[in-house]
């Protein structure tokens, strides 16, 4: 009981700070505060990906299925392996690039940058204001 509420109040307290934080919707405030380097970036974002127990689990359930039984199974895994993460690297720089291009397109004008504000802070609040006023049915 006491977890949905802690809960509904993190997700208002997110919604109402994205509301009033400016900062993350500012293109020009945001480039020059980045302190991470590119590099920095693409190394937190492998760990965490490396780190993914949903990735090895997609692997090993079905990658064993394309492999002949008479072939050289570890050789035709990686070979598998490598193609799909050659195919993700692709396929994921592919949607940064248009992320980034559509945020700068959306973020360029003050009245779509409010408007991204707003509906980027509406979502928890919508969220979390249910969950905080929900009664518990009677059991």
């Amino acid at each position: 009981m006491g977890v949905k509420y802690v809960g509904a109040a993190s997700l208002l307290y997110l919604g109402v700070q994205t509301f009033w934080s400016d900062d993350q919707f500012d293109l020009q405030t945001d480039l020059a505060k980045r302190d991470d380097s590119l590099v920095e970036t693409y190394r937190k974002a492998v760990m965490i990906n490396v780190s993914n127990p949903k990735v090895a689990v997609f692997v090993l359930a079905f990658f064993p299925q394309f492999v002949p039984e008479t072939t050289n199974a570890a050789f035709q895994l990686s070979i598998l392996g490598s193609l799909y993460a050659g195919l993700s690297v692709l396929y994921l720089g592919i949607v940064a690039l248009f992320a980034t291009r559509l945020r700068h397109r959306l973020l360029r004008s003050a009245v779509t940058r409010r408007a991204v504000q707003y509906v980027s802070g509406s979502v928890p609040v919508g969220v979390g204001l249910p969950l905080a006023v929900e009664k518990r049915p009677a059991a």
